[in-house]
């Protein structure tokens, strides 16, 4: 399994002993990835159960919802 924006946070403060704002940006961008791909997997699975095609025109219509939805602009 892919490892937790927290998991990662943790990780630089034991290796570092300190976080930067770079670290917290980092994080936040980890965070955001990882939504966005459970909110297209969530899509994938409906389109799955109701035995309708996802395709990647699918896949980019959902990730531009998750952008409007969430207003996640690469912030």
């Amino acid at each position: 399994m892919k490892q937790t924006a927290v998991e990662w946070l943790e990780e630089q403060l034991n290796k570092n002993g300190k976080l930067s704002v770079i670290d917290f940006y980092q994080a936040k961008r980890m965070e955001r990835e990882q939504r966005e791909k459970d909110f297209v997997d969530g899509y994938k699975n409906k389109a799955e159960m109701s035995n309708s095609t996802f395709d990647e025109i699918s896949e980019d219509v959902a990730k531009e919802l998750f952008k409007q939805t969430f207003n996640t602009e690469d912030k």
